[in-house]
């Protein structure tokens, strides 16, 4: 069978073209398998061929590691130390709120003759803390001009201040930020004001089993002031340290993040 020239040269030139094709992807092939086999990665842009290496970025990107473990390490030993504090201060907070309940109850079990002996002795020992004010109205409706009064704002200002302090240190949560926020706060406050109430309560029921002694409502809004009172002062005061220190650590980290604005602030 004889086939005319023409259809023969075009077929031999459309089989070379196929070769060609076939020729070029296997060569293409082989180049990726064999780059990927020396352990390069054509697709990273770092790695494509022409890219300009900026001089001391491998050095710069060091430093700047280093700086950051430093700071890390540094914002973790100041964070054990406040837990070491806030730890110790729990303790002796606990230890202070016991011993201000066993004071408060021993003057309670006193008698009539016996709170009077003991007023003496306080009054000449602190002067100070028990002047008669005869010009001021809500000083003399609240009868502070009677040193057994006014005792109860001094005692239940102490155990107030003992209490917040035992529940505002107290180990949990672990977290700083979770322990400062506003809800945990209010409820160690709420449960810290409960507390002292429920304390000045028994107290006054005490005072019926002791002779010449009797459940006076007046020493219940005078307990109430002195341990309200503290509450509030010791929670603003803690509340202020504490966000102290955690400015402080979040500046370290925000300086390990980047020690380009920490030089920069020194600097300004």
């Amino acid at each position: 069978m004889n086939f005319p020239a023409d259809i023969i040269c075009s077929k031999i030139g459309y089989s070379v073209a196929i070769c060609r094709k076939i020729g070029t992807g296997t060569l293409k092939l082989s180049e990726i398998l064999f780059l990927n086999g020396c352990g390069q990665n054509v697709g990273r842009p770092e790695n494509r061929p022409g890219k300009p290496q900026i001089p001391g970025e491998e050095e710069k990107k060091r430093k700047q590691k280093a700086d950051r473990n430093q700071w890390k390490q540094e914002d973790d030993s100041m964070r054990t130390k406040w837990e070491r504090i806030r730890m110790t201060l729990f303790l002796v907070s606990i230890a202070l709120t016991v011993l201000a309940f066993a004071a408060v109850s021993f003057l309670t079990a006193q008698s009539g003759q016996a709170t009077l002996s003991t007023q003496e002795r306080v009054v000449l020992l602190f002067p100070a803390a028990f002047r008669k004010h005869f010009h001021n109205r809500l000083w003399l409706h609240l009868e502070l001009n009677s040193p057994r009064r006014l005792a109860h704002i001094y005692e239940f200002g102490f155990l107030g201040i003992f209490a917040t302090l035992a529940m505002l240190t107290a180990p949990w949560p672990r977290r700083a930020r979770q322990h400062l926020s506003g809800r945990n706060v209010s409820i160690r406050l709420v449960l810290t004001v409960a507390l002292c109430a429920a304390v000045s309560f028994l107290d006054q029921v005490h005072k019926i089993f002791v002779e010449y002694r009797h459940f006076d409502v007046l020493d219940l809004r005078l307990d109430a002031i002195g341990y309200v009172g503290a509450a509030l002062l010791v929670t603003l005061l803690y509340l202020a340290v504490t966000h102290r220190i955690l400015q402080r650590t979040g500046s370290l980290l925000e300086e390990a993040s980047d020690p380009e604005s920490g030089r920069r602030a020194e600097l300004s």
